[in-house]
This record gives C-alpha cells, structure tokens and sequence, in this order.
C-alpha cells in the first residue's frame, strides 16, 4: 500500500508541475499569485513546486513587479539558458540540426546536404556528426533528443515506413542508435506532426485545438491536432495525407497506390510540370530548350516576379495540393488549416490559388469559418525551421510527462 501511495502521490505532484510548467510557458512574468490563480492550485501548493524549480534552475526569479500596494511580487520566468532541446530532421535532400530553449529560442543550427547515392548509413552518419557539433557549442543541460523524419512513420516501431525516392532508412533503428550514442532519451514523430506542434506551442494560431497542418517539399504529409493533442490513428500512421488518393486511375507511386497527391503537390510535381511546360513550347518552335534544371526555389521565385509560365505550372501543382487538402477539412472541419515548406514559397499567390480551390470544393459554412494561413514560424532567422522546433516540442512534452524523474536525472 505504501508503494502505491507514493506512486499517486509522485504523479500528483507531476501532474501539478505540469499546470505550473505550462501557465509559465504561456505567460511571461507571472507570480505566484497568478499561477495560483490560472492553475487552481493553492498557494502552499505553488510556494512549494515554485520554489523546487527554481532549485533545478527550470524557473528563475526576474524582478519586481508595480504593486499599487503592499509588497512587490516577483515576476517569474523559465529559465531559457538552463535547459535546451537538442532537434534533428531527415529530409530526402539534407539532414540539419538544432538547439532550442523552452521558450522556443534557436542557439544553433546547421544542416548538410545528403545523396541517396551514398546511402542512407551515410546520412545518418552526418546527423550524428551535426549533433555532436551542436552539444559541442553550449554549456546548457541538453534535456533530450528530438527526431523529426518523414512519412509514412512507423510510429509503433519508431521506424521510416518509406522514404520516397531514398531507400534504406527503413534499416536504421533510429531511436536505440541515438540513445546508444548519446546517452539522452529520444522522441520520434512525423516531420508534419512536429510542424503541427511548433503552431500549437509557438505559432500566431496556438490557440486553436483542432489544425490541419499541411507540408509540402519533395514529398507531403500532414499533421493533424484534435482538440490539442497530435491524432496519430490506431497504427501510427495518420497525416499520411502524400499518399492519399485524388486519382485512382493515375500513376504509380513508390507506395504502392496510384494518384497519390504527392505525385501532384510537391514540389517534384511542380518542377516536372514546369519542365513539361518548357518542352511544349520548344516542340512548338516558340523557344530554345534549356538543359539546366529548374528547381522549385528557382519557379517560386519567378511566380513572384509573375512570369507567366511558372504561374500557370505553380497553379497547376498547388491547385492539387489544395483539391486533396478540401477532402481532409470536409471530413475534419478543424478550425485552421496551416501550410508550410517550399512549395509555400510563391508568395500571396500561394494562398490566392488555395482560397480560391477550397471556395469550390468546400462545403460553404466550413469554408466561412476555416482560417487558412501559411505558417508564420516559417522563414523566421530566430526559428529557421519550424519542424526542428516542432521536434523540441517532443522533448518538452516528455519532460511533462514526468517532471520530476527528467529535472532530477537531467
């Protein structure tokens, strides 16, 4: 029996810590009146856990606030430079790297250019390597590791299901490598599930409960928040919107379905649709057929200085990615729809071509009242990637888990 109680009485405690954890995360310069006010908890309560915090260093007194009477209260803050979050994601074209704090700081980041020719053991290799730089470059208490990778994620086996177009990361157990090398715990996610938390924990629409967050690069997935928490369906394997169907009858994809959205979307679609369109014009005689490649930074680019045939191949690919994106929110009607990576980046065109596709495919009232946005996280110098962000919200989440066991082992 004794046993028992001190497990209730540890998760308690946890449970409280969690409340104070989070009202100081989204409120600068609270007191310990106020946190006793917003969490429900009494001021014994909060005198106590405040008190051990700021032992750990999580939680440091500021200064003294204006009191129009009696004695000053004291602004209480997380301390940013005590703890961070060491942050990776494995994309198809780069690794990269990065360290945050808790309120969601960048003090490092690098990334590095991958080959699938070389393998995916090589890949990895650099990461590690990234990783070791970034633990290097600061004295803070790195809490753990968060992994963001792209779908389909095993989120069971804590695997790469697939990676189009780069073979063998399915062979790399990425969690128990990582402890093994480090010796941090390490969380894994879908690179759209840890967008979708960088919103909900740092993005201009952190309040809204119910997002769809849509990525679109050389692949797309999506990440999806029902009333607060990430849904990741039975198996794991939920926001696999890439591979979701908007043609039965159209090509193949690498996982076996055919009409994928990401064969439509991406910004592999949107090169080769451009490209497509060049060579119909040089068929036509209207033009001399250039060799180099145009890549979708170089096409966004040219839909912002409005030229007409990157426009017309941008349409086409966004056009898509939104047509599939309308079956999601027909079926969700979730309160904001947020989309983010490259293919984001043609300027207000962008979300001209979505607004202007959800206002035919969707129902009329869930299309009045959707806010659709592109991610303002996005392109910030103080974030540089929000999915790496998104990543560190994987360790912070972990760290409320269980409090205590973390600050004390940290």
């Amino acid at each position: 029996m004794q046993g028992k109680s001190g497990i209730n009485q540890t998760s308690l405690r946890d449970a409280n810590l969690k409340l104070i954890i989070r009202a100081l995360h989204a409120q600068q310069n609270c007191t310990r009146v106020s946190l006793a006010r917003d969490t429900g908890l009494t001021q014994a309560t909060i005198t106590n856990l405040v008190n051990w915090l700021i032992e750990t260093g999580l939680v440091v007194e500021s200064f003294s606030l204006e009191s129009e009477k009696g004695r000053r209260p004291i602004a209480l803050n997380l301390n940013g430079e005590k703890y961070l979050t060491l942050t990776g994601r494995v994309n198809r074209d780069y690794v990269s790297v990065g360290l945050y704090d808790i309120a969601g700081k960048l003090y490092f980041y690098e990334e590095e250019k991958v080959r699938p020719v070389l393998g995916a053991e090589d890949a990895f290799n650099r990461l590690k390597s990234l990783m070791h730089s970034a633990i290097r470059s600061s004295s803070a208490t790195i809490l753990g590791i968060g992994m963001a990778v792209t779908g389909p994620f095993d989120y069971r086996q804590g695997r790469i299901a697939l990676m189009s177009s780069f073979p063998g990361w399915e062979q790399i157990d990425l969690k128990p490598e990582l402890e093994k090398e480090f010796h941090l715990p390490v969380c894994l996610e879908q690179d759209a599930n840890c967008g979708a938390l960088a919103e909900l924990w740092y993005g201009a629409h952190k309040h809204s409960q119910n997002m769809l967050y849509i990525l679109s690069d050389r692949g797309v997935g999506a990440g999806l928040i029902l009333n607060g928490q990430i849904y990741r369906g039975r198996a794991g394997f939920a926001g696999e919107f890439g591979h979701m169907s908007i043609n039965c009858f159209g090509p193949l994809c690498e996982c076996g379905n055919r009409g994928c959205v990401e064969l439509y979307g991406s910004t592999l679609a949107l090169e080769a649709e451009y490209q497509r369109s060049l060579f119909e014009i040089w068929q036509q005689g209207g033009g001399r057929m250039r060799n180099a490649q145009v890549t979708a930074t170089d096409i966004c680019r040219m839909v912002r200085e409005d030229d007409p045939l990157a426009r017309r191949a941008y349409e086409k690919a966004v056009g898509y990615l939104a047509f599939g994106a309308a079956g999601a929110i027909n079926l969700l009607n979730p309160d904001v729809v947020i989309f983010a990576d490259k293919i984001t980046e043609g300027g207000d065109y962008f979300l001209e071509i979505v607004k202007s596709t959800f206002s035919r495919y969707l129902m009329h009232d869930v299309f009045e009242e959707l806010i659709v946005d592109v991610s303002t996280l996005q392109g910030s110098p103080e974030v540089r990637d929000p999915i790496l962000l998104g990543a560190g919200v994987l360790v912070l989440e972990h760290l409320l888990e269980s409090p205590t066991h973390m600050l004390v082992n940290a």
